[in-house]
């Protein structure tokens, strides 16, 4: 993938929901690489959360054609919508979150958005790299009890 050039005077980025895609430059290190936005849309904060993309042959294991590690999610070319979109399948790395300035995020620089079944093998990937499949068990198991005890008050024969 091509980053294209540094705009002379950058736009401020325009598409900040969850599951966008923008190239960003990381200075020294990584350089610049396409990143996807995994913060909720938030109007009034000037900072949004960012994970970046890889090419998916640095993390699949090309015997079993499965992702190395639970904390990437894959994303394919056809997953991504937009005016540049993803011209090699890629996976976003979860373990490596940045929070950064919005305004360091270009409109120019704009990928496109990912599927919502992208979405979700990210979300899935973002539980696990944040640890929080335990806490949402236990959430989930708590819900639901609370949901049949409601249910089974409607009805004089349990």
């Amino acid at each position: 993938m091509a980053c294209p050039p540094v705009p002379i005077n950058p736009v401020a980025a325009q598409h900040l929901g969850k599951g966008t895609l923008y190239w960003f430059d990381f200075g020294s290190g990584p350089g610049k690489r396409p990143v996807l936005v995994v913060s909720r849309y938030r109007p009034g904060s000037n900072q949004v959360t960012i994970a970046p993309l890889t090419d998916l042959d640095n993390v699949q294991d090309s015997a079993t054609n499965t992702m190395k590690y639970p904390y990437h999610a894959r994303i394919d070319r056809a997953d991504c919508k937009g005016p540049l979109g993803l011209d090699i399948d890629s996976a976003v790395k979860l373990d490596q979150l940045y929070t950064i300035e919005r305004d360091d995020l270009w409109e120019e620089w704009y990928i496109g958005e990912v599927s919502v079944v992208a979405r979700a093998r990210v979300d899935l990937a973002l539980i696990y790299a944040l640890d929080l499949e335990t806490f949402m068990g236990e959430l989930m198991k708590s819900a639901l009890q609370e949901k049949m005890a409601d249910y089974q008050q409607h009805f004089s024969r349990r």
